[in-house]
């Protein structure tokens, strides 16, 4: 039976309907409420998938929620055992920061649509070829 780890950053993120889906499958999940005991997995080999999951704060309020760069620890130790990880909002603004991008501060609500551009990273990327040259909403 498979088991993924899931890291909650916040009371109202949660997988909701994949929870479901996942136990159809016969997968099992495990919570990691970081926002609450700064708790991580310890251990990648543990588990066979990493979700990380939407929260309120930015990646970049690192004095405030000490333990986001201790998620940026957990994901490259899953990357090295190749263990597949999927981030949702703030998630997949922690995975993108361990990938390197660099990200800034924005507003609270700040939302505005762009063109998107696919890099040189994202050549072989059938998700950056299907946007590039799109509009796209940022928030």
């Amino acid at each position: 039976m498979k088991h993924f780890a899931v890291v909650q950053h916040s009371y109202s993120e949660f997988l909701g309907i994949v929870e479901s889906q996942l136990e159809k499958r016969d997968i099992g999940f495990s919570y990691f409420r970081v926002f609450l005991s700064g708790e991580l997995p310890g251990n990648a080999l543990t588990f066979d998938a990493l979700f990380l999951l939407g929260g309120p704060m930015s990646p970049l309020e690192t004095e405030k929620h000490e333990w986001l760069e201790q998620e940026i620890k957990t994901i490259a130790m899953f990357r090295k055992n190749r263990r597949p990880v999927v981030g949702f909002g703030l998630g997949a603004l922690l995975l993108a920061k361990y990938e390197g991008a660099e990200l800034q501060l924005e507003p609270y609500h700040n939302a505005y649509f762009t063109t998107a551009h696919a890099t040189e990273a994202g050549k072989n990327d059938p998700l950056a070829q299907a946007v590039d040259g799109a509009k796209v909403m940022v928030w």
